[in-house]
């Protein structure tokens, strides 16, 4: 089997050489047939992943979850495997499928619009923090304190929006939503289990709403992420969900596992196909512990 190292070069450009090199040296001390490329932007990910989509091979993402899902986007749907080897400033799918310890796992795939997703899609506080921390990493900051700085920057810019959510036979509508989320993963912004029931190998997703928060609390509901008491705010609602359709009065900006899009209208197909990520294989294990 093959083993294809798609790696995003615009981050962390220094690491990122490193890592490379380590990659290198493993794949060589254990003689097994590797290919790396380098890429510099999401479409050239997604056209290059898709030259591989139907090969015997592992085509591993080396990044943050954008990376992941640009080299997802570019083989769903083919009989390549998909690996991740982190190295971004959130690395959260990754986060969630290294709890389990499996050696692979058929997961559930997404559909937002025109983008297959993995993890999470969202609306709101989600979205606007995934947007601020990409302008963070314009400064120097460290890349721990990134959502960190993004979260305190967002509690002073967030403002709710009006939407209406169809879900499946089920109509939601709020003047004043603060996020939207559906989820197969379980964690966001850096390690925050914002659901934590998930199991991403299950077909169809979870809707999450969160109406009408204030200012103050924002942070309370932070703080209730973290310890899994969410479900505790009654302005929070969770649901299983298979097609979802959000309208809305003006654009606002979506999350795709860290991709920035903006609609009015966003359709969501909750299992729309299936991919099997390979995640614990002894080669990926070396390069994490070269990476420590």
């Amino acid at each position: 089997m093959k083993h294809i190292f798609i790696v995003n070069t615009t981050s962390y450009p220094l690491e990122t050489l490193n890592l490379i090199e380590r990659i290198i040296e493993i794949c060589r001390s254990l003689k097994v047939n590797y290919n790396i490329r380098c890429v510099d932007s999401r479409e050239k990910t997604i056209k290059l992943a898709s030259t591989f989509k139907n090969e015997n091979a592992i085509i591993y993402a080396v990044g943050g979850d954008g990376t992941v899902n640009a080299v997802l986007n570019g083989i769903v749907g083919g009989s390549a495997f998909l690996g991740i080897v982190p190295n971004g400033a959130s690395n959260d799918l990754f986060r969630f499928l290294n709890e389990s310890g499996n050696e692979s796992t058929i997961c559930n795939v997404m559909r937002v619009n025109d983008l297959y997703c993995l993890n999470i899609f969202s609306l709101g506080i989600d979205a606007e923090i995934c947007e601020n921390a990409e302008k963070m990493k314009k400064f120097d900051i460290p890349r721990g304190q990134i959502y960190n700085w993004s979260i305190a920057y967002t509690f002073f810019k967030h403002k709710d929006f009006p939407v209406l959510v169809k879900a499946d036979e089920k109509n939601f509508y709020s003047p004043s939503m603060s996020m939207v989320a559906i989820c197969n993963g379980k964690y966001c912004e850096n390690g925050y289990p914002v659901n934590p029931n998930a199991c991403i190998e299950n077909k169809g997703s979870n809707l999450i709403m969160v109406e009408a928060l204030k200012r103050y609390q924002m942070l309370f509901f932070v703080k209730a992420i973290l310890s899994g008491k969410q479900d505790r705010f009654q302005n929070y609602l969770n649901l299983d969900a298979s097609k979802v359709e959000i309208a809305l009065d003006f654009p606002i900006i979506g999350n795709v596992d860290g991709v920035i899009i903006e609609s009015d209208n966003f359709v969501i197909d909750s299992s729309a196909s299936k991919i099997n990520i390979v995640h614990n294989s002894e080669l990926l294990n070396l390069i994490r512990k070269k990476n420590t």
